[in-house]
């Protein structure tokens, strides 16, 4: 079983496959699906982060920065207009780019 198996399943399957397998794990019945997932791939030897590494590949934290700072001034030279449209697009890049970047962090592995 890898992790796209175990992803797949609902938090009731989860917490029955925690049940059967591994009884010496305490307190599955409060955890979420993520914390869940955490302990199990923990417990089945299952690396959890090489799934990621397709979709954050070629992505890097600098280059979205270096971006993010272009739209903000894009967005600076745009407040003075008033041309609303272009500045709510600019606004939204910048939020898509921020949150990618959040996930990137989530995604990386910790060392």
């Amino acid at each position: 079983m890898d992790y796209k198996e175990l992803h797949k399943k609902t938090v009731a399957e989860l917490r029955e496959l925690a049940k059967e397998k591994f009884p010496d794990i305490e307190g599955t019945i409060a955890m979420h699906k993520d914390k869940l997932l955490e302990v199990l791939c923990h417990h089945m030897g299952i690396d959890r982060h090489g799934h990621h590494e397709a979709v954050v590949a070629g992505v890097s934290i600098p280059e979205l920065k270096k971006q993010v700072r272009a739209l903000k001034a894009q967005k600076a030279a745009l407040a003075g207009k008033s041309d609303g449209k272009s500045l709510k697009k600019t606004r939204k890049q910048i939020h898509r780019l921020k949150h990618k970047m959040r996930r990137l962090v989530e995604l990386s592995p910790k060392s």
